[in-house]
């Protein structure tokens, strides 16, 4: 089904979002690279 393997795909991007908020906040702000 192509809606579940959008829903997984959507949640582990949200993840990646998630962990690399995180490791921007410990290695420093970095919003310039938005």
């Amino acid at each position: 089904k192509l809606i579940e393997k959008l829903s997984i795909l959507s949640w582990r991007v949200e993840e990646l979002e998630k962990s690399c908020e995180a490791g921007k906040e410990v290695s420093g702000p970095s919003d310039k690279e938005k």
